[in-house]
């Protein structure tokens, strides 16, 4: 798939996508671009996106204030994202401020499972 980036412009072919942001991590998987714009000027978690091979926006990471684990209630994801590591077709790895890292299915932008599962032996910030 052929695609660039200028500043807060993804080009998808001949299509420009626009963000609210500068891009600072584009990663491809398979049909879909997923797009990361700079955690400096980001000022909300909901920093991640997906792109599809015609340049629409299918999916924006979820907003998580909250979460529910074995009946506890728990803080959410408060930090805007900072990276992204393919791991492979089916799986992109997600960094933010708090040191950890979060997977996600680049097809949906959904979670592979519960945030709190992410966050298990690692230290708290």
């Amino acid at each position: 798939m052929d695609f660039s980036t200028h500043n807060n412009i993804l080009t998808v072919g001949t299509r420009n996508v626009e963000f609210p942001f500068k891009i600072s991590h584009t990663e491809l998987f398979d049909d879909v671009i997923i797009v990361v714009t700079d955690y400096y000027e980001s000022n909300f978690n909901e920093n991640v996106w997906g792109v599809n091979g015609v340049g629409e926006k299918i999916w924006q990471i979820p907003r998580v204030d909250k979460v529910e684990y074995e009946g506890k209630e728990y803080l959410g994801i408060s930090d805007p994202y900072t990276g992204i590591h393919k791991i492979d077709e089916q799986t992109a790895r997600l960094f933010n401020w708090e040191g950890g890292y979060f997977e996600i299915n680049p097809k949906s932008g959904e979670f592979t499972k519960n945030i709190i599962e992410f966050r298990k032996g690692k230290r708290p910030w």
